[in-house]
């Protein structure tokens, strides 16, 4: 009998709801949240239903689906974190990582114990939901990957509640709803967006439904029967026995309410009788309402802890043998009410668990019945869902399942264990000498008479001291006297060992019956001896004709025992014989199971048929082909949709069949695969020819690769054939052409048919044949692969023409080689040109420089014979003592000062643009060289109004850059301001900090620009046209700050307001991540009178004027000078004096102030002596080369006497003469 096999709630999790409206339990995974969105969409606000979530989601997206959920639905979204009530129209979300408890109308949450990696959690809740909200509980099964959801969803359907699932092909991933769907157990398959509607109708009818009253009897009393309901009731049980078969009448009158009412929710009837009118006209639906009167939801291990007392109070007695007087063979358990086998299957394992730790115990029978022949089918198979993985752990998954694709199966010495059969428990007779009964929660839908009737059917069938097993809501107490409890919580009973049943008579009916038995017997046995008498003749006739046949079967009984013993003979080779098909049956399993496996290892698709081209048998990878499933074995495989574009197959297989040969090509499929079609005749064991055997190999990969190559080798034909700039030519392994493409012809003048069978050696010069370059060539390329080719080669007209490219190895077995040359005799031409012009221009440019050093010397030298007059000018008293004579000088000094930097300028962005500016990088604090040259600025603008702003507090500003340049950029810009600015010019000087950078601005109160001029004012010879100091310069500055400053890898920029708003010039440099390390500062220069005193100074210089004030200047500092005009007079006469320093020009006539330090540092007293250069060339200052040429300083015309005379003092000082 199958009935559904419940478990009732934990009292100490759940209690059963009191709510009157549904709570609809939604799950979802993969694809889940839009899923979601679109149903809270479609659902009104004011459905009247609760709605509970549970995501396979990680805590980040389980805040995001919050967020959807609420802006989907005007509903109030709630995150259960602790216990809440359940109230309508309101949602709950439930995190997976959180297990559901639900109680009597509240939801709570606990952290999840189920392990890792397994996605239960949707499992679990519907179970819950289902135990609290019985026919109330609603779920919903949304886009997911995996099967959770399949086994709860069973029990929502047990409970009477109303099951739907998303339509696969709506869903992004189909895994959960393909699982659920497998159940068979579901109401309604839908796109989401109409499961609201849905819900909708199964609530407004749940409301509308008018039912008979579930509380009294099925078989009512007249005033009942005649009521429409009632009568209705009874003719829908009437209609279902005459349609199935199957009797109700003892089922309690609220189970078949309570299912006939969900049958009403399902189809959209309000009360029985129009139900009834449905169930005439639709002879389906009597096979659905019997579904769900017989519903067999169960699962492996339902209720734990009663398996666990079970294992522990029941199957370790059972299962030992009880000592000499148990005279068992075996341990025989009975399933009664097994529905599809798990409940069976789960003692078969435990049993199994405890033969493992006691090998010696009994052997064991399972007896699982059901009176459901397709619940039977399914249990006999051994076939479940991925979801039982919800139940059974992971080590009894792996000892006792095999996985088979999305399923398990129970492994076969499982599977031997349990027999299975259709059986009654009221109509059929019961097993007998049973150890242990299980039949949980089938009494519990019987009426209580029948279920007497059971517990002692139960009774009889029973071991004397056997067991049974009842549900959690059940009890043996109707019989005391036949059953004891064991473990009254777990619902295990025990038979008594001596039990009477009591019968109750009615000693006065017993008298009045067997009088009348006696009378009849009385009246039978006078009309028997009248009979006898009459029969006594015909009895002693018969006698002499016994006696007659006694002597025949005298005989024949002979006959029968020599018959005994032939078929005790045979019986023993019977016995031999099944021995021996045992074993043959042992090596059939291990050969299937070698043959299973090869078939996996193959991954060939494989279709046996028989003549008529009916499936006998094909392997899984088949169904990638055909569109077959294990139940259209037996069908015609030309019935079968399939993908091939094959339309001879079975033109082939008659063929195969007829000629008893191998028929095999290449077809395709739809899906754009290629297989290899092989048909061949199957052969039995006897040699017959039975049918064909059909393999597909796909060969998809291959097809690819061998188009690809095919495509490549093409290309390369076609490359070879229509290049015409370079010249392919195949070699054989000695060197010989053999293949010649157009491009050959086109460089070398050779046809194909002229060159084949020639040396390649005839396309070099004579000179490369005779030094044996050709076999060189092949003897590189044979070791290392390839051999570079770059040389004169000789065309077919005897002209030479230069060749770059290479000789490489054929790959492979073909011995042999490919020359590739590419014409480059007008790029060598080129090339030599180039070389020529790039000779040119490299002595264009040191005329260049040549000429800007001359420039810088000729220019330089009359600036300086000014700046040294200006000097012995200021020393007069004549002029100190007059302001003319004072403004006079200043002037002189200004213009001299311009003078210059425009020179050094000039020259400076010339070496730039030349790449021959030399930066020397230091670490260096900007800060303090802005607050140096601030203080300059103010010093020279008196008038001006300059501030410095520094960021507080200032922490380290340390760029890596040269000194002087950036001090040259700084001053620049400053100067730039002040001057356009005018005498009360307002400039701004201001530091600052960035990420990575230091940035410097300075703004002024001046002109402004204009937008023409913000764009090009860095670019060389630009001026403003509209500044007042228009024409003072030559517009080199800026473009040389921005020059200066991009050397320094940094950046500069100008903005303006516009005309007469000022302007702003902006410098970023590269911030160091260096620090600045402490140096020595420099002692202030003393007074500039008499600090030569005792240096004895050699000057050497071609100007008459210049060594004449030099002398001037450097004897007013009491320093002992001698001069001369030619450095040659000067090596010839300077021999035995004593100097100090030497001070020399560069550029002069005959011997230049290289050449004339180099000379007299070969005399030994002047090695160490400390020397000058004083330069009008523009050179840049000492250097490490400088000092590879005997000099200690260089020093720039017009040389300033103050510097002058510091650098003198410092060498002096340093080589300890001053």
């Amino acid at each position: 009998m199958n009935s559904p096999s419940s478990t009732a709630a934990n009292t100490d999790r759940t209690v059963p709801s009191q709510l009157g409206f549904p709570v609809v339990g939604i799950g979802a995974s993969a694809g889940g949240i839009a899923a979601l969105k679109v149903f809270f969409e479609h659902m009104p606000a004011e459905s009247g239903m609760a709605f509970v979530i549970v995501l396979h989601l990680s805590p980040d997206h389980q805040r995001v689906a919050d967020g959807i959920i609420r802006a989907a639905t005007s509903m109030p979204v709630v995150q259960v974190n602790s216990c809440v009530p359940i109230e309508p129209d309101h949602v709950y979300v439930i995190s997976p990582a959180w297990q559901l408890i639900m109680t009597d109308g509240h939801l709570k949450v606990v952290p999840s114990s189920r392990p890792s990696g397994k996605h239960v959690a949707i499992d679990l809740f519907f179970r819950d939901l289902a135990d609290v909200h019985k026919q109330r509980s609603f779920c919903v099964v949304l886009s997911g990957a995996g099967s959770d959801g399949a086994v709860g969803l069973s029990r929502i359907k047990e409970q009477g509640g109303i099951t739907l699932v998303q339509s696969p092909a709506d869903a992004e991933f189909d895994g959960m709803p393909l699982a659920a769907i497998a159940t068979g157990l579901v109401d309604a398959i839908l796109p989401v967006a109409d499961i609201p509607q849905k819900l909708l109708g199964f609530w407004m009818g749940m409301r509308s439904i008018r039912v008979a009253d579930a509380e009294a009897g099925i078989q009512a009393n007249a005033a009942q029967a005649g009521e429409d309901s009632e009568q209705a009731l009874q003719d829908i049980l009437m209609t279902l026995r005459n349609c199935t078969g199957y009797d109700f009448q003892h089922y309690k009158r609220a189970t078949v309410i309570r299912r006939i009412e969900r049958r009403l929710q399902i189809t959209g009837r309000a009360d029985l009788p129009s139900y009834l009118r449905h169930l005439e006209q639709h002879p389906d639906e009597a096979k659905n309402l019997l579904e769900d009167l017989l519903i067999g939801v169960t699962n492996y291990f339902r209720d734990r802890e009663a398996f666990e007392a079970l294992e522990r109070l029941v199957l370790s007695v059972v299962l030992n043998p009880g000592g000499p007087e148990d005279k068992r063979e075996d341990v025989r358990i009975w399933s009664a009410g097994c529905s599809t086998g798990e409940e069976a299957y789960s003692l078969a394992i435990l049993c199994a668990e405890h033969r493992k730790l006691e090998p010696a115990l009994l052997k064991l029978q399972v007896f699982a019945t059901d009176i459901d022949e397709r619940a039977i089918a399914i249990g006999r198979a051994g076939i479940y869902p991925e979801a039982i993985i919800t139940d059974v752990s992971t080590t009894r998954l792996r000892q006792y399942f095999a996985k088979e694709n999305d399923h398990y199966r129970v492994r076969k010495e499982i599977r031997e264990k349990v027999l299975f059969a259709r059986h009654s428990l009221l109509c059929d007779p019961p097993f007998s000498q049973v150890d242990l009964i299980v039949c949980r929660n089938v009494l519990i839908y019987l009426d209580r008479e029948i279920q007497k009737q059971m517990l002692e059917m139960f009774y009889f069938a029973l071991r004397p001291g056997g067991y049974l097993f009842m549900g959690s809501s059940e009890s043996a107490d109707l019989c005391p006297e036949l059953f004891k409890a064991v473990d009254k919580r777990n619902r295990i009973f025990r038979a008594n060992v001596a039990a009477n049943i009591p019968v109750e008579q009615n000693q006065n009916q017993v008298m009045t019956s067997l009088e009348s038995e006696l009378h009849r017997t009385k009246l039978h046995l006078q009309e028997t001896i009248e009979k006898s008498e009459v029969s006594s003749e015909e009895l002693e006739a018969s006698n002499e004709e016994m006696q007659a046949i006694n002597q025949e079967l005298r005989l024949a009984t002979e006959e029968l025992e020599t018959s005994k013993e032939e078929l005790q003979s045979i019986n023993e080779e019977l016995l031999t014989v099944n021995f021996e098909l045992k074993s043959k049956v042992e090596e059939t399993d291990k050969i299937n199971d070698y043959l299973a496996n090869l078939i996996a290892s193959t991954d060939i698709a494989t279709v046996f048929v028989d003549r008529n081209m009916h499936i006998r048998w094909f392997t899984p990878r088949a169904q990638d082909i055909f569109s077959m499933r294990q139940t259209d074995t037996g069908r015609s495989l030309l019935d079968i949709t399939h993908r091939l574009d094959y339309p001879k197959m079975t033109e082939d297989a008659a063929a195969v069949h007829q000629s008893l040969t191998v028929r095999e090509r290449e077809v395709s499929s739809s899906d754009r695969r290629w297989y290899i079609a092989r048909l061949l005749p199957y052969r039995s064991s006897e040699d017959h020819i039975d049918g064909t055997v059909l393999t597909f190999i796909d060969i998809t990969k291959r097809r690819e690769a061998e188009q690809d190559l095919r495509l490549g080798q093409e290309r390369m034909r076609l490359v070879a054939e229509s290049t015409q700039d370079f010249a392919i030519i195949i070699l054989d392994g000695n060197g010989v052409i053999c293949e010649w493409n157009r491009g050959a012809e086109s460089i070398f003048g050779h046809s194909a048919e002229q060159i084949a069978g020639s040396h390649f050696d005839v396309l070099f010069t004579d000179q490369d044949r005779a030094a044996g370059v050709p076999e060189a060539e092949l003897r590189k390329a044979q070791v290392n692969g390839r051999a570079e080719d770059e040389r004169w080669h000789l065309r077919r007209d005897g002209s030479r023409l230069y060749c770059s490219g290479e000789t490489a190895r054929l790959r492979g077995d073909t011995p042999g080689y490919v020359k590739i040359a590419r014409d480059m005799t007008g790029q060598k031409h080129l090339q030599d040109e180039q070389g020529k012009r790039l000779a040119e221009t490299r002595t264009s440019s040191l005329l260049k420089d040549e000429f800007f050093a001359f420039m810088s010397h000729e220019l330089k030298h009359p600036l300086n014979l000014i700046q040294l007059n200006a000097e012995i000018l200021r020393r007069l008293p004549a002029v100190q003592y007059t302001a003319k004579g004072g403004k006079a000088l200043a002037v002189i000094n200004d213009a001299v000062t311009s003078q210059t930097r425009i020179i050094d300028d000039l020259l400076d962005v010339a070496r730039l643009r030349t790449g021959k500016l030399m930066l020397k990088k230091e670490l260096l604090d900007l800060a303090d060289m802005l607050k140096s040259i601030h203080a300059m600025a103010i010093e020279e603008y008196p008038t001006a109004r300059i501030l410095l702003v520094l960021p507080e507090p200032r922490g380290p500003m340390v760029v890596h850059g040269d000194a002087t340049r950036l001090e040259q950029i700084i001053w620049n810009l400053i100067n730039n301001a002040l001057k356009f600015s005018g005498p009360q010019a307002w400039v701004t000087v201001e530091l600052s900090l960035t990420e990575k950078n230091v940035r410097l601005a300075v703004s002024d109160n001046g002109p402004g620009l204009s937008a023409d001029d913000v764009t090009d004012i860095f670019e060389l010879f630009r001026q403003p046209h509209h500044t007042r100091h228009h024409g003072d310069g030559l517009g080199i500055g800026l473009s040389l700050v921005k020059q200066l400053v991009q050397a320094h890898g940094g950046t500069v920029s100008a903005h303006s307001a516009g005309l007469g708003l000022g302007s702003t010039f902006s410098v970023q440099l590269p911030l160091s991540q260096r620090t600045l390390g402490k140096g020595a500062a420099n002692p202030d220069a003393g007074p500039s009178e008499g600090r030569l005193k005792g240096v004895h100074v050699l000057l050497v210089d071609d100007s008459a004027d210049v060594v004449d004030v030099m002398r001037m200047l450097l004897e007013m500092e009491d320093a002992h000078v001698t001069t001369f005009l030619n450095p040659v007079e000067a090596l010839e006469n300077v021999g035995g004096h004593r100097f100090d320093v030497i001070l020399t020009d560069i550029g002069m006539p005959e011997m230049d102030g290289h050449a004339f330090i180099t000379a007299i540092r070969e005399q030994a007293q002047y090695q160490a002596t400390p020397a000058i250069a004083l330069s009008g060339y523009g050179v840049s200052p000492p250097s490490r080369e400088g000092r590879v040429a005997h000099f200690d300083l260089q020093l720039t015309k017009p040389v300033h006497y103050d510097e002058l005379v510091g650098a003198i003092e410092s060498l002096c000082r340093a080589s300890q003469t001053l």
